[in-house]
C-alpha cells in the first residue's frame, strides 16, 4: 500500500537528528546508536547550514579504512556531502516517486531488491 511522504512523516515525525561538521565520529556514534533507532544524521556546519549526511555505511567505511581511530576523527572527515533535497511542493507520492528497478539479467525474480514492491 502507497504512502504519502506526509503519512509517513504523521507516523515518524517531523525531528531531524543533527550533529556538527567538528564533532567527533564517536559522539555521533552514540547518536546514531539511539534511540530513537536511526540510520543517518544531518550534519551542520557553523552557520546551521546543512553540510553533509553521515550514515551508518560511512561508519563502516571508516572503521575499515582507519580502524579504531575513526572515533577521533571529526564527523567532516566521513560524511557524505551531497544532500539530495527537495522542496515540500515538489514532494509526491512516496512509493510512486522511486525510479524503476532495472530488470534482473535473463528476466529472473527481482526477489530480495530490498523492496517489497519487486517482490
Amino acid at each position: 500500500m502507497a504512502k504519502s511522504v506526509d503519512a509517513v512523516l504523521a507516523a515518524k515525525g517531523r525531528e531531524v537528528a543533527t550533529t556538527w561538521t567538528w564533532s567527533t565520529v564517536a559522539e555521533a556514534t552514540v547518536l546514531l546508536a539511539g534511540p530513537p533507532r536511526i540510520g543517518a544524521l544531518v550534519v551542520l556546519d557553523d552557520n546551521r547550514q546543512i553540510a553533509g549526511l553521515l550514515t551508518e555505511r560511512d561508519l563502516v567505511r571508516g572503521v575499515h579504512e582507519h580502524g579504531a581511530a575513526v572515533d577521533g576523527l571529526a564527523v567532516e572527515a566521513l560524511m557524505s556531502h551531497a544532500v539530495p533535497t527537495r522542496r515540500r511542493a515538489d514532494v509526491g507520492d512516496a512509493e510512486h516517486d522511486r525510479p524503476p528497478l532495472p530488470a534482473p539479467p535473463g528476466g529472473g525474480s527481482r526477489r530480495g531488491a530490498g523492496n517489497d514492491q519487486y517482490r
